[in-house]
């Protein structure tokens, strides 16, 4: 039996692990709910949403990010400049090139939010 969609939004890896967390609580996840938690917890650099989420309302707020090219860096998590500006430099929704200070304080802002064990 095909599964209905009930809500489709793009969502940083912290919080999908969180959400398959609950559903693991309210019932056993199936085959692809565990990988994809698996999936979820090791690549996601951030303790929690609320932190993921912090961090793409920072990069939305302050440097007008698209929200979501703003997950997929705060996804990815970038921690040098060497990391960073590829990545930004593909981003459609950046228009100006941002100065070395900026990327600089971006990479501070991540740095403080990442795991520790990163």
């Amino acid at each position: 039996m095909p599964r209905e969609i009930m809500d489709s939004r793009t969502t940083n890896l912290a919080e999908v692990k969180e959400i398959l967390d609950k559903r693991n609580e309210e019932s056993e996840l199936g085959y692809i709910g565990r990988i994809t938690r698996e999936y979820a917890a090791k690549f996601s650099h951030v303790e929690d949403s609320k932190t993921a989420n912090e961090l793409v309302d920072f990069l939305v707020s302050e440097y007008d990010f698209d929200k979501e090219e703003a997950i997929m860096l705060v996804n990815v998590l970038p921690l040098t400049i060497d990391e960073l500006r590829p990545l930004i430099s593909e981003l459609k929704s950046v228009k100006k090139n941002l100065k070395t200070e900026d990327l600089q304080t971006i990479l501070e802002v991540f740095k403080e939010k990442a795991k520790k064990e990163l």
